[in-house]
């Protein structure tokens, strides 16, 4: 009917702008870099442990957060956010890296940020970037990472893989096969050397940096300002 109608266009209306109004309420940011993945061989086979795997345990994560590409950071007002995420960044130029630093937030990086340089790789970028003495194994690495009893890591063998051995650094996970440790804190810089990482630790992480975890139960995560 007409009534009925017009009924339905009013609500429409009205979603339509509360839709307007709403804003992110995210304390987390991540950055991911679609440019970082062309320095991975195929052969790898690790393309997806970094930004598809890693995204899929934040949905679950039940914590709420903002996407962004990696040549955004200086771009962005990183003080809202309590902690930000950087899933594949490989290279970074040196405004993303001033970016970095003058984040006063926490800050998580996955694997071997910052170990490709424009003149070739130089893995001492990693500990520059991480504040951690981040050394690396030879050959090709098969291990898993346990953190609070959660074993996780890459897929297949992988060569480089890292591990932290930084005595000033507090151990959050070790490798299950040679108990070196995989996963670490120091002075604001969360260092996690593999991909895949799951729900749980992600969850971990926020509660350490005083994120809001809304659900616990791995289940999609719907929130803003109005919701």
């Amino acid at each position: 009917s007409e009534a009925m109608m017009k009924r339905h266009i009013e609500i429409f209306s009205e979603v339509a702008s509360l839709g307007k109004q709403k804003e992110s309420v995210a304390e987390v940011a991540v950055f991911a870099d679609p440019h970082s993945n062309s320095y991975l061989m195929d052969a790898t086979k690790v393309h997806k442990s970094f930004n598809y795997n890693c995204m899929l345990g934040l949905t679950k994560s039940g914590m709420a957060y903002d996407l962004y590409n990696l040549q955004d950071l200086d771009k962005i007002d990183s003080s809202r956010y309590k902690l930000c995420i950087f899933l594949n960044a490989f290279h970074m130029t040196e405004g993303e890296l001033a970016a970095a630093r003058s984040m006063r937030s926490y800050k998580l990086w996955v694997y071997a940020p910052n170990a490709i340089k424009d003149d070739g790789i130089d893995y001492r970028g990693i500990s520059e970037v991480t504040g951690m003495n981040i050394e690396m194994l030879e050959g090709a690495f098969d291990d898993r990472l346990c953190v609070d009893e959660v074993k996780f890591g890459f897929d297949s063998p992988v060569t480089p893989a890292f591990y932290v051995n930084d005595a000033d650094a507090e151990c959050l996970g070790r490798y299950e096969k040679s108990d070196l440790v995989g996963m670490a804190y120091k002075n604001g810089n969360f260092y996690v050397a593999c991909g895949n990482i799951p729900s749980s630790v992600w969850r971990t992480v926020a509660k350490k940096c005083g994120v809001h975890v809304y659900s616990e139960c791995d289940g999609a995560l719907l929130v803003d300002s109005n919701f």
